[in-house]
């Protein structure tokens, strides 16, 4: 099976996709299916929805990165429209597909594997060291929130990781090991003669200076690496306990807790769940007055009794928190967007 993966690493997953990608070919024809129009869903894997508007995104992406390639950002690329929508269309279906897989397995992005990917982009860096202000001034130029940014982050080195284990395992079949095995048996019949270096001892004359000219040459090879000698004391803390022999108070305790007080101090940390309700980065005043109604409604079924959880999983357009109910976990300053941050502030527990 490995095999059959690592032979197909970029086209493995086509025959999986038949069973469980079930796409609306039959309500809208090829040619709409690949020219979709706003907010359609494209394509449905294992019950997971692929939106037209991450799409869109994403094959502007694949022309961008062709325009870079190209060194030419005004060359035109509809000639090549139909190929970048398939192919985009596909990769969207494998990662998904592995991502899933990944999910299954109990594989997981950390927050720190995270902040270190994003903190290596040099886009978001200023004087060498990562900027929030550029972070979030550079996504909204590119219509994308952190939120949603963090989350394609997090598929990218899950689906990296996956794909890296297959292309590098190790396969071993019955007949690589018997051929193996078979030439490290062989034998083989030679015949060779030694010659003694004493016979050339006496027609051979080496000078001092040959000797340093040679030396010279390959002064490299007589070179040891460098070391150094070090004295030390070792200390242990039962060494340290026995050395005193004043009890230490609690008022002393006490005294030094407060002197070190801002060492043990947490930052603030906030668990909280949201409802995304995304609007495309080109979107009309209509379409963003249709998107704050649908807040606002949403708002008035909460307060009514309704289940957050259940209307997050229902209408949120963040897939990272959507099937966990908005979930975010627990998150610190920095991490979100200010406008965020701020409206969590003065809320209490369970608001």
């Amino acid at each position: 099976m490995l095999q059959r993966i690592r032979d197909g690493a970029r086209g493995w997953l086509a025959w999986v996709i038949v069973g469980i990608i079930s796409i609306p070919f039959a309500f809208w024809g090829i040619n709409e299916y690949f020219n979709p129009s706003p907010k359609r869903v494209i394509a449905e894997v294992n019950g997971v929805e692929l939106l037209e508007i991450d799409f869109r995104r994403q094959v502007s992406q694949q022309k961008q990165s062709l325009r870079t390639r190209f060194q030419n950002p005004n060359i035109d690329l509809s000639f090549l429209d139909e190929q970048i929508k398939q192919s985009t269309l596909k990769r969207m279906i494998e990662e998904e597909l592995l991502v899933q897989s990944a999910i299954e397995a109990g594989m997981r992005i950390g927050d720190v594997l995270l902040a270190n990917r994003i903190h290596s982009f040099s886009a978001f860096q200023e004087d060498g060291t990562f900027s929030q202000a550029l972070y979030e001034q550079a996504l909204g130029y590119q219509g994308l929130t952190p939120p949603r940014f963090e989350l394609d982050i997090r598929r990218a080195l899950i689906t990296d990781q996956i794909r890296e284990g297959v292309l590098r395992s190790a396969l071993v079949t019955d007949y690589d090991q018997q051929q193996r095995t078979r030439l490290e048996e062989q034998e083989r019949s030679i015949s060779y003669l030694i010659i003694p270096a004493s016979r050339f001892n006496n027609s051979v004359t080496i000078t001092d200076a040959d000797i340093e000219t040679y030396y010279k040459e390959h002064a490299k090879q007589y070179m040891t690496p460098e070391k150094v000698s070090i004295e030390y004391v070792q200390l242990s803390q039962k060494d340290l306990i026995s050395i005193s022999s004043e009890p230490v108070s609690e008022e002393t305790l006490k005294e030094r807790y407060q002197e070190r007080k801002a060492s043990f101090i947490i930052p603030a940390q906030w668990k909280a769940r949201h409802i995304l309700i995304e609007v495309d980065s080109e979107a009309t005043v209509d379409e963003v007055e249709k998107a704050e109604q649908k807040a606002q409604e949403l708002l008035a079924k909460i307060h009514a009794g309704d289940a957050f959880e259940e209307l997050a999983k229902q209408f949120s357009d963040d897939f990272g928190s959507k099937r966990m109910g908005g979930d975010l976990g627990w998150f610190g300053p920095g991490r979100m967007v200010k406008p965020f941050e701020e409206a969590l502030k003065p809320l209490k527990v369970g608001e």
